[in-house]
């Protein structure tokens, strides 16, 4: 599972590519590798994001074209005295990586935990939320106030004219 400090890291990081056209992505762990018999990895989280479709089947993941990106993340910088990851992006043309079972896993692909849906949904609702908050104050009934009030200064200041004559 991603820390509290990898997550926010990594839902921003897909949010961004996300909105650069990356609308595919699959985020990943590598405790396994990083901890376990083979320590040849310094990364300890992989984000794969591709502009095609990604399809999925049982922790192996096919990408489509070539236009992929990787992220190799470091999260233990953090605990460095860093504020951010030390991280490196590249390109990459593997068609398809498979990924351990006990791994964590968000992807928009898949049963995974999926963060664009979430954004989409918090975007949906801001829109409509600023497009009722629109409406609200630019309720017609509110314009009719201005010219009703000039309305009433000079009907009161006819009266008056009309009082001063006698």
């Amino acid at each position: 599972m991603f820390n509290t400090t990898e997550y926010p890291f990594v839902t921003d990081l897909v949010k961004s590519m996300y909105n650069q056209g990356y609308k595919n992505y699959v985020c990943y762990t590598n405790r396994v590798a990083l901890y376990g018999i083979n320590n040849y990895n310094l990364y300890d989280i992989f984000c794969r994001f591709s502009k095609n479709a990604i399809t999925n089947n049982n922790y192996q993941f096919s990408f489509a074209g070539s236009d992929n990106i990787l992220f190799s993340i470091d999260s233990t910088a953090y605990s460095n005295n860093n504020t951010i990851a030390k991280q490196s992006k590249s390109t990459f043309s593997a068609t398809s990586i498979t990924i351990d079972s006990r791994e964590y896993i968000l992807s928009n692909v898949g049963t995974y935990p999926n963060v664009i849906a979430d954004y989409e949904l918090q975007t949906k609702q801001y829109d409509e939320y600023m497009d009722t908050s629109l409406n609200n104050h630019l309720n017609l009934t509110d314009y009719y106030l201005i010219p009703a009030t000039i309305l009433l200064i000079v009907a009161i200041n006819l009266i008056k004219s009309i009082f001063r004559k006698r």
